[in-house]
């Protein structure tokens, strides 16, 4: 046990390595699906120890720098595991799919809370700091009922529901002054933690951890969800059930990966500060890039249904960390049933519609 401890980056480097190998072999004879299946498998141990690396970085900087880890998640974790949303969001509203754009961040919200805070409660009831409540979670609910409201397009004079140029302007700069307050108050820690630590620790290594595990989990999460994607065509499964789950949890990938990782490693900080500061990253950066540079218009399924029930989530998982300062396994199980009955009233929809 101990030697597979000691050897476990090389076991993942030469998995990956033979993977990638395999995968090409297999390109090359024609044999699509066992190329995709090895690519599958592939980005599935990248995204695992991508986000290993991100966790034991993440959770390093912040002892190293007197910064609280809550601090860390909120911003660093959160903002790595959140650039697939800001890659497909942008791209697709610039190309014209905006319904992808906006409803890649309600589902991507939806499935952090309901699915991925779930799951993590589920492996291990997950401890709140008295901090989250404080600030950081309240102002997660606040900035997702302004999404709702700057929908209406009230500020582009609008007919229909849209987010225009000055709704991104607003959002974008809500998320300054969201990345201000997080890293004045981690100056701060910073400031008492060299006063009582006379010696600096070098934070390189760190660094490195956390860049490697970044890139670990949105590589790994991009293939992952493009030989997914790959497979479903190729066993025949229709357009719409892969747009529903692998492009719309595809992108909430690095996020689960993540938070699964510091569960198990009973990181809750980390844990809970990814998942808040995903959703604000979200919302405020994401959707404000977006509609800055193309008004994003709001489909009113989005506006009437996926909406509120990310508004009523987002809600119940805060009256949850009120109860006990933790949410439980029984919490957790709910959050994912929610979804599920979410997506069966989505498909039931889609069915009725067809």
């Amino acid at each position: 046990m101990k030697w597979l401890e000691e050897n476990t980056k090389w076991i993942v480097l030469g998995s990956v390595i033979a993977g990638s190998v395999f995968a090409m072999f297999f390109r090359y004879l024609g044999n699509l699906m066992i190329f995709y299946t090895f690519v599958f498998v592939t980005s599935l141990v990248v995204l695992v120890k991508g986000a290993d690396f991100l966790v034991d970085g993440a959770s390093l900087l912040a002892k190293h720098k007197g910064v609280s880890p809550l601090v860390i998640g909120l911003t660093v974790v959160a903002f790595g595991t959140s650039l697939p949303e800001l890659v497909v969001s942008t791209y697709a509203n610039l190309v014209g799919s905006s319904g992808i754009s906006l409803g890649n961040i309600i589902g991507s919200n939806l499935s952090n809370i309901a699915v991925i805070l779930g799951l993590s409660a589920c492996i291990s009831p997950v401890i709140i700091k008295k901090e989250t409540l404080g600030f950081d979670m309240k102002f997660m609910l606040f900035v997702s009922f302004l999404l709702f409201f700057l929908c209406f397009g009230f500020f582009e004079f609008s007919s229909s529901p849209v987010l225009g140029a000055i709704d991104g302007l607003i959002l974008l700069f809500l998320f300054a002054y969201f990345l201000y307050r997080m890293f004045n108050g981690a100056e701060k820690q910073k400031k008492l933690h060299i006063l009582a630590h006379e010696k600096k620790p070098k934070i390189q290594r760190d660094l490195v951890l956390v860049t490697a595990g970044i890139a670990g989990v949105v590589v790994g999460g991009k293939f992952l969800v493009e030989s997914g994607r790959s497979l479903a065509e190729l066993f025949g499964v229709p357009e719409i059930i892969i747009g529903l789950t692998i492009i719309a949890v595809g992108t909430s990938l690095p996020e689960l990966a993540t938070n699964v990782v510091a569960s198990l490693k009973k990181r809750y900080d980390i844990s809970v500060g990814n998942i808040v500061g995903s959703n604000i990253f979200n919302i405020l950066m994401v959707l404000g890039v977006a509609s800055v540079l193309k008004p994003v218009p709001v489909p009113a399924q989005a506006l009437w249904t996926d909406m509120p029930f990310m508004l009523f989530v987002s809600v119940l998982l805060f009256a949850f960390m009120r109860t006990g300062y933790k949410i439980s396994r029984k919490e957790g199980f709910a959050l994912i049933l929610f979804y599920v009955l979410y997506l069966g009233y989505i498909f039931t929809a889609i069915g009725a519609r067809a």
